[in-house]
């Protein structure tokens, strides 16, 4: 869908799945007419649950060293 800023929502996924599944396009096909790369709409078909970013907490703040000197 040309306009959608590398966003996957469920209903995407869903549109990707109806059309392969339901109405028989080819990955090709999907691809071409949602703005896609192939890759992209073949793991979108395997996609179980809605994609969500994971973001690691870092250990200490980058900042952490210099706390002591901000709160005073």
């Amino acid at each position: 869908m040309p306009g959608v800023s590398g966003v996957f929502y469920m209903d995407m996924i869903y549109e990707i799945r109806r059309r392969h599944l339901v109405q028989k396009q080819t990955l090709s096909a999907i691809a071409r007419d949602m703005g896609l790369s192939r890759p992209t709409v073949c793991k979108h078909l395997n996609t179980i649950e809605e994609p969500k970013y994971k973001r690691d907490q870092p250990l200490s703040p980058k900042l952490g060293k210099f706390e002591a000197q901000l709160v005073a």
